[in-house]
């Protein structure tokens, strides 16, 4: 654990992955537990693939202390997989780590908030124009309270922003609502 890179980077907007964000679109505050290295690849890789879903409880755990201002949110809402996907898989490597965030915060967790209506290959060697084109009408609107003013939409991994942007726009343009970001990695 210890070769693990920390950012220590509160959810506010004075850090890496809110400037990557807040170029695609209006993100309200964002943070991330790690930077990317071979060690954080294992980990979410182990998240991921092998069925280490302690992992997301771990991270989330560890990215607590860094939300001081989780006061105004009112949700968290994970990024989610395909059902084809999420067939193979058996879960969403992001919901144990969005659940226990809001567990942890005491607010509502919103699994069913978005739902990722196209599958499509890892895009681990695409570039950011690319992600972003081949993301376009990707996600739609789920279940979702249309009272919600602010919302934290959580992620594994934030490489380019284009799955953040897509989410986010999708909840920004249904409901007029502020969207911060926690990630387990950035890259």
């Amino acid at each position: 654990m210890h070769n693990l890179p920390r950012t220590h980077w509160f959810l506010d907007t004075q850090n890496e992955i809110y400037d990557k964000l807040s170029s695609l679109f209006s993100v309200h505050a964002a943070t991330s537990v790690f930077r990317l290295n071979d060690v954080s690849t294992r980990f979410i890789h182990q998240l991921k693939y092998k069925n280490q879903q302690s992992y997301g409880t771990l991270f989330a755990e560890m990215l607590l202390p860094y939300l001081t201002d989780s006061h105004e949110l009112q949700a968290v809402i994970p990024v989610p997989i395909h059902d084809h996907k999420l067939k193979i898989r058996g879960y969403n490597q992001n919901y144990i780590f969005g659940k226990t965030l809001s567990d942890k915060l005491d607010i509502p967790f919103m699994e069913k908030a978005l739902k990722r209506t196209v599958h499509q290959q890892s895009q681990t060697f695409s570039g950011r124009k690319k992600r972003i084109e081949r993301l376009q009408n990707t996600f739609t609107i789920g279940e979702v309270n249309d009272t919600l003013s602010h919302i934290l939409l959580v992620d594994d991994v934030c490489t380019t922003g284009s799955t953040l942007y897509h989410c986010a726009t999708a909840l920004q343009q249904q409901y007029d609502c502020k969207v911060s970001v926690a990630t387990m990695v950035l890259a």
